[in-house]
């Protein structure tokens, strides 16, 4: 029984962290950005092609200094059964980081072999993937090995006419047109 309360515990807490909750809002985790200066081969690869995506991102204007500053890639809970560490893990990611602005909450994800992630090819054949019953609407870039999720709690459902909304296109249209 308490191995199950462990499970349940630890997926609700690994759906807030994909559902783009967007009123959280994490602290700095330094240790992986920390990491990245020590850091050498494909974990140097990945941090670099992140953090490449972060500046283009801030240069266009859909992330600030300051949400990059203060990005959590939260480290999850040791839970009995769950081997992931991160909550990125989870989809298959290599790396992933979470960016709050207001209302706005950006997710952006690197796989170094999208082609054999089911994430990947989900979002490719429809735009969306599950996790935990959940489905989420995402983006990708670079033929699936960078992938965005967008979240803007001012955007009511069905809302094409907003400010927000249009900012939000531009945002995914920014995304998608990402060449490293």
């Amino acid at each position: 029984m308490k191995r199950i309360i462990a499970v349940i515990a630890a997926c609700t807490l690994i759906m807030a962290l994909f559902a783009g909750c967007a009123g959280v809002q994490g602290t700095q985790q330094e240790v992986t950005r920390t990491a990245a200066k020590d850091a050498t081969g494909d974990e140097a690869k990945v941090l670099t092609a992140i953090e490449a995506l972060e500046s283009y991102m801030v240069k266009k204007g859909y992330l600030t200094e300051d949400a990059v500053k203060y990005s959590t890639d939260e480290e999850l809970p040791k839970t009995e059964g769950v081997k992931e560490t991160h909550g990125y893990e989870f989809i298959g990611a290599d790396f992933g980081a979470k960016y709050q602005n207001g209302n706005v909450v950006m997710e952006l994800y690197y796989f170094s072999a999208p082609d054999k992630n089911d994430t990947v090819k989900s979002v490719k054949d429809g735009g969306t993937f599950t996790l935990y019953d959940k489905v989420i609407p995402a983006y990708l870039a670079c033929d699936g090995q960078y992938m965005m999720i967008y979240t803007d709690k001012s955007i009511k459902e069905g809302d094409t006419e907003s400010d927000a909304y249009k900012t939000m296109q531009k945002a995914i249209k920014a995304f998608e047109e990402y060449k490293p």
